[in-house]
């Protein structure tokens, strides 16, 4: 299955990925560009498109959710990747590359669009039994001014710090990062009238 979905390279690479993610900075992380197969990312991508999608605001957050999990989506290739999220074989995989013990067929999936102004501040994910937070960026034609960037923070006093990493949204990235006290990052608000597009959610542990 996992090679129906996943791009070659990163299947041959396993333990490399390992050491990345144990080893990388400001907190354990792994951005995957092209991580899916592009023939079966696309058709997600366009269904996505056609769900229902509701406006969220608080003091910590502005943008666009699904109405629902999208394990209950009705639309067949959402389920059939919702599916494939939650199956053995990607979270034995997970754990390979993380080294992470997580608990296979248990994860949030939700789709997010951030238009212009839209914004997520500082925060480190923590909630009981989250363990690995991700994001599937799906986003097109964003460059480094246009804002939306994935930020990973530095530390100090248990409090973000500074910005220490940005990842420009790109189509068909996967990020993974261990959800702790220290992973505080935030998504930069959107400065143009573009639409940053995503699967976000997380891999629970007992």
């Amino acid at each position: 299955m996992l090679n129906e979905w996943i791009s070659a390279d990163y299947l041959k690479s396993v333990n490399e990925l390992n050491k990345k993610f144990k080893n990388n900075k400001p907190f354990p992380h792994l951005v995957l560009k092209d991580f899916f197969i592009e023939k079966k990312i696309i058709p997600v991508l366009l269904a996505l498109e056609n769900e229902i999608f509701v406006s969220k605001n608080t003091d910590l957050f502005q943008f666009q959710q699904t109405e629902n999990d999208i394990k209950g989506s009705e639309i067949t290739v959402l389920k059939e990747f919702n599916d494939f999220f939650n199956s053995k074989e990607f979270g034995e995989f997970i754990f390979k590359i993380t080294g992470i013990k997580i608990s296979l067929g248990k994860i949030d999936m939700s789709g997010f669009v951030y238009s212009k102004t839209d914004y997520l501040l500082p925060h480190d994910d923590r909630l009981e039994g989250r363990k690995i937070a991700y994001i599937l960026n799906l986003s097109e034609k964003f460059k480094k001014g246009d804002g939306g960037k994935l930020q990973f923070f530095d530390v100090k006093n248990k409090k973000p710090s500074k910005i220490v990493k940005s990842f420009i949204p790109s189509f068909n990235t996967l990020a993974l990062f261990e959800v702790s006290e220290n992973s505080f990052h935030q998504v930069e608000e959107v400065l143009v009238n573009k639409e940053r597009i995503s699967f976000a959610g997380w891999f629970y542990g007992d």
